[in-house]
């Protein structure tokens, strides 16, 4: 998503200008003309980088929001003194801070979901979208209540993933933890009994007292190395071509790769079904939806079937011809353009994949947990094996000398 500052008026002629998150200026052109506005100019605002830390709207606080929203409009209270009133009721600073200036733009004349669009690090597009259709249709309750929910589903699936990994990490942690403290701290002891015992070493207590002196005086060194390597790959995956890459090598991973292609599924899925619930047009849902996928050569096959559809195809072939796309959805899409309920269906397919998600990620830890306890007793045994094979050495040669 990247930044355009737009000029444009309304139908009545009054200037309006503003900042927009889209793909790019055709994107921008197509929201403002929805909106019933006239563009005169568009233009891309440059990058600014900053050192500020920024930080999202957590989940639960954005839910809270959505729901207070939802009861204000349903109980009959006015657009603006619901956002005041929310000014009020919000406990997040972010969100606060967010309600304020949408209550502003409200007050000068923007549409709700104009003035929120402005705020797209708190506010999604998914979120823009479903509110600018029901700005239309008057049921701006029914929306934040259908957010609200969409927000927790994700949460939910998120965090499942989450917890799941919990365990294994702390494994993993706590034994590397334990690695480094015997390498740095314990081995190099040992090396000063073996030095001057004048015992020949074995060669996996070679390598051990090797590492031990690589890390021990240079680790400042591997640290910078360390960082410096992660965020040049967070600056490599920051390249779209190079994204489409790495995304592509993890869809093809054994195990990982068939859970990240449901894990995305469920998204697009789950968003399609919010969008078109709330009467976004299909080509408008499948381009917001997309950007929930978290991969980008799901993304791809996405964006290429909502041109498919552009052309006169139907949704379900669209989906396809691409393989990308698991056969299940693009079937289940066909029989929700055949019903008239592609909403239902696609809240069905999204239902599946996350349950799927959640099997399957029980499945792996079934699969992980021994594993690392394997790996990890392995590898303990062999530091404990390399340190102590000279000591015994040392005894088998005092009792020869006896």
């Amino acid at each position: 998503m990247t930044a355009y500052r737009y000029k444009a008026r309304t139908a009545k002629g009054a200037p309006r200008s503003g900042l927009i998150q889209a793909v790019d200026q055709d994107e921008v052109t197509r929201l403002l003309v929805r909106q019933g506005l006239t563009v005169e100019a568009i233009s891309r605002e440059p990058t600014q980088r900053t050192f500020k830390l920024q930080r999202r709207a957590s989940a639960h606080a954005l839910v809270q929001f959505y729901h207070q929203f939802a009861a204000l409009i349903g109980a009959g209270m006015p657009l603006l003194r619901s956002l005041d009133t929310l000014v009020s009721l919000t406990a997040d600073r972010e969100i606060k801070t967010a309600i304020e200036e949408v209550s502003r733009s409200v007050s000068e004349g923007s549409t709700l979901a104009d003035a929120l669009r402005r705020h797209p690090r708190i506010f999604s597009e998914v979120a823009v979208s479903v509110i600018d259709a029901a700005e239309s249709g008057g049921s701006i309750d029914t929306a934040m209540t259908r957010l609200a929910d969409h927000v927790e589903r994700a949460k939910a699936i998120r965090d499942n993933a989450r917890s799941a990994l919990i365990y294994p990490s702390l494994i993993v942690l706590v034994t590397l933890g334990a690695i480094i403290a015997l390498i740095t701290f314990v081995v190099p002891t040992f090396e000063n009994l073996f030095t001057t015992s004048g015992v020949s070493l074995p060669l996996a207590t070679r390598i051990l007292l090797g590492v031990s002196d690589v890390i021990t005086t240079w680790w400042p060194l591997m640290v910078v190395g360390l960082l410096l390597s992660v965020l040049g790959l967070r600056t490599a995956y920051a390249v779209p071509h190079v994204r489409l890459v790495i995304d592509r090598v993890i869809l093809k991973l054994p195990l990982f790769g068939p859970l990240v292609t449901k894990i995305a599924i469920a998204r697009v899925s789950r968003t399609l079904a919010s969008l078109m619930a709330a009467g976004v047009g299909i080509l408008d849902a499948i381009s917001s939806s997309s950007r929930t996928a978290g991969n980008k050569v799901i993304e791809e096959a996405m964006v290429k079937a909502r041109g498919s559809v552009e052309r006169g195809v139907d949704f379900s072939g669209s989906l396809s011809l691409y393989p990308e796309i698991p056969r299940l959805m693009s079937d289940m899409v066909g029989v929700g353009e055949q019903s008239g309920r592609l909403d239902i269906m696609l809240a069905k397919v999204a239902d599946f994949y996350e349950h799927e998600v959640n099997a399957e990620v029980q499945g792996l830890l079934k699969v992980i947990e021994p594993a690392l306890i394997v790996v990890i007793g392995m590898v303990l045994s062999g530091l404990v094996v390399a340190m102590y094979l000279p000591i015994f050495d040392m005894i088998a040669t005092v009792d020869t000398n006896l």
